[in-house]
């Protein structure tokens, strides 16, 4: 079994559902079902695809034409949290098909912002611990959520309701929003204040106005 985030692409040679196929005799649902089985059995996911509807044909004439879904990308969950922004395009140039019959099958990709470590991190289980800390870092007098109950009475009474607490969430995300918030954003991260803005732009117009004789500047406001 593969133990890192993997891919496969190509022609797999059949089809995963009768809607995949257009003329020619009906395929047997069986071979189908053995195909999307397997892929199962290893975890692997089908990734779609843009238009065109097929990826093969028999370049024969409309009445004998055959059209079928055979070239795929599939991949493991890991993958998908590696690259969770992508497309699987079908190049179309049916008129000057390649003797093979085969559309080519492009993958594009954009890499998460998070570590593969990050995200598994996320996903691993809050302790009990982990929401006692949390709860008793908060001020005994502010609401913790729409009940309008104060973080006073979670912590008098954290025997009781202890695993309803959810300000672990909180201290988990904190770890990591540096890797998905941007540089650019200052307000809501630690070490980073809101004023930075208005810091920075006072010192963009100090510059402007100190200008050398003669020398064009301009600013623009990028909202």
């Amino acid at each position: 079994m593969v133990s890192y985030p993997s891919l496969v692409g190509g022609d797999f040679n059949e089809i995963l559902y009768m809607s995949e196929k257009t003329g020619g005799a009906p395929k047997q649902e069986l071979l189908i079902e053995n195909v999307r089985n397997v892929l199962e059995d290893y975890g692997l996911r089908d990734l779609g695809y843009s238009s065109p509807r097929f990826t093969w044909s028999n370049r024969r004439d409309v009445d004998l034409l055959v059209q079928e879904r055979l070239d795929k990308c599939v991949s493991f969950a890991d993958w998908q949290q590696l690259f969770p922004v992508f497309s699987v395009e079908h190049m179309e140039f049916w008129n000057s098909l390649p003797s093979s019959g085969h559309l080519e099958v492009v993958l594009g990709t954009m890499e998460a912002r998070l570590p593969l470590n990050m995200w598994e991190f996320l996903d691993s289980p809050f302790s009990m611990e982990d929401m006692w800390v949390a709860l008793f870092q908060m001020d005994s007098f502010k609401a913790s959520g729409v009940d309008w109950y104060l973080a006073n009475f979670y912590q008098r009474f954290w025997s009781v309701v202890g695993e309803d607490v959810s300000k672990a969430l909180a201290n988990q995300l904190r770890t990591i929003l540096g890797y998905v918030i941007d540089e650019s954003q200052s307000a809501f991260i630690p070490g980073r204040q809101i004023t930075d803005n208005a810091m920075v732009s006072s010192e963009c117009m100090h510059a402007l106005r100190g200008k050398l004789m003669g020398e064009k500047r301009v600013s623009c406001l990028l909202n």
